[in-house]
């Protein structure tokens, strides 16, 4: 699959203003949005992967060098300099396959950190968010979302191509683009919708309002799709000669990394795999990462290379970022930075007292990097990373943890 041809920011989209939201693309905040502005260039990219590591094999060591990559995080030896590792992080979001109602949360119900974020750095983007998942679709404990409002999860849309179609689809008819007839239209409907609002009382109220938001917030999409004009993007990076989820993954990971260069969104989240991983990774084994996860002497090394697998993408991504360019000469992996984790540590244990987290981060970002890569030891509550998180940019999110000391500049 190529696709190879330059498009202008001005793009369209190509399936229902319903559909736009199963599509992977935010619309459904429950409550008041910041109308603060942020001039700050920098992107924002969440990653989960599935069913966590094996104990010991994914911490890095010390060495006379800096950061020694364990067994699971090979993948990142290369990015070491950009990445801060993080011991000790315990969930409250639940143990084990549940930890994934709270993952990207202090506790469960308080809304991921992506969705929050959505709120300071989508003004001006025809898209709010890009929610992206690698087969999320097989079921597993019913664990196969991430991202979350106050109210529940948002669901990431595993078809490559329909996003990058939505993304990138051809204009028609003469001018009167697709935009410009769903506004019209659109347009129409939101008084109909206020109106059925102010007929109804209690739950049906609630839920009229909420669609009415999601309306409003689509209206605003599509003005800004309209009115963004003038960024050419070479689109040649939508392919893959893999096959199978490799080549699901690959076009996910650049549709990710043109979302971001042709300034259709400043927040990404990519969801690889469910919790409770049931699909095969062919390039990887026939046993599929669940099954690995519960590992013996045999099957460890399966494990392990599901991790590496996931990390691969991750790498991927970076790699595209380190090619494109951004504002005043810089690429834009060094306006990005890129968070990893998972919803467990031990697949085997279930557990949840010491999570995978990374964060990755360009040389213009604020996280504060060492040359040689960076460990910070038994961190604790892992909402006292992601208040320093929120701090460091400026979005306000009611964390009880304090920010934890020293992981930003300024």
């Amino acid at each position: 699959m190529t696709n190879h041809f330059n498009q202008s920011r001005r793009n369209l989209l190509k399936t229902s203003i319903a559909a736009g939201v199963g599509l992977g693309f935010c619309t459904l905040p429950t409550f008041a949005k910041s109308t603060a502005t942020n001039n700050s260039d920098t992107k924002f990219i969440f990653v989960n992967f599935s069913d966590g590591y094996p104990r010991g094999k994914w911490h890095p060591k010390q060495s006379s060098n800096g950061l020694e990559m364990n067994d699971c995080t090979a993948e990142l030896d290369q990015y070491k300099d950009h990445i801060v590792f993080f011991s000790g992080c315990k969930s409250t979001g639940g143990t084990g396959h549940d930890g994934y109602k709270g993952v990207w949360q202090e506790n469960v119900g308080q809304g991921s950190i992506d969705f929050h974020f959505e709120n300071y750095f989508s003004s001006g983007m025809p898209k709010r968010a890009l929610r992206l998942g690698v087969d999320t679709n097989y079921w597993g404990h019913g664990g196969f979302v991430t991202s979350r409002n106050l109210n529940g999860a948002l669901m990431h849309n595993d078809d490559p191509q329909a996003i990058f179609n939505d993304l990138f689809g051809g204009d028609i008819s003469e001018g009167n683009s697709i935009e410009s007839r769903k506004l019209a239209l659109l347009s129409k409907s939101i008084p109909d919708i206020e109106l059925l609002e102010q007929q109804l009382g209690g739950l049906e109220a609630a839920k009229t309002n909420a669609f009415r938001t999601t309306s409003q917030d689509v209206n605003t999409e599509l003005n800004n799709a309209i009115g963004n004009a003038g960024k050419t993007c070479n689109t040649s990076i939508f392919s893959s000669t893999a096959e199978g989820r490799d080549r699901r993954a690959d076009l996910q990971v650049a549709n990710a990394a043109l979302a971001l260069s042709c300034e259709k969104t400043r927040i990404v989240s990519l969801q690889l795999g469910t919790s409770n991983d049931s699909k095969v990774v062919e390039s990887v084994s026939r046993t599929v990462p669940h099954d690995a996860s519960h590992y013996s002497s045999a099957t460890l090394p399966i494990y392990i290379q599901h991790r590496r697998w996931y990390l691969s993408k991750v790498t991927r991504l970076i790699e595209l970022l380190k090619t494109m360019p951004d504002t005043g000469g810089s690429t834009l992996f060094d306006n990005s930075i890129i968070m990893v984790t998972s919803e467990m540590d031990d697949g085997q244990a279930h557990s949840s007292s010491d999570l995978p987290f990374v964060l990755i981060g360009g040389n213009n970002t604020k996280l504060a990097t060492e040359k040689g890569g960076r460990l910070m030891e038994n961190v604790g509550p892992i909402g006292q990373i992601l208040a320093a998180y929120s701090k460091a940019y400026g979005v306000s999110i009611p964390y009880k943890n304090a920010p934890l000391s020293g992981l930003f500049h300024g």
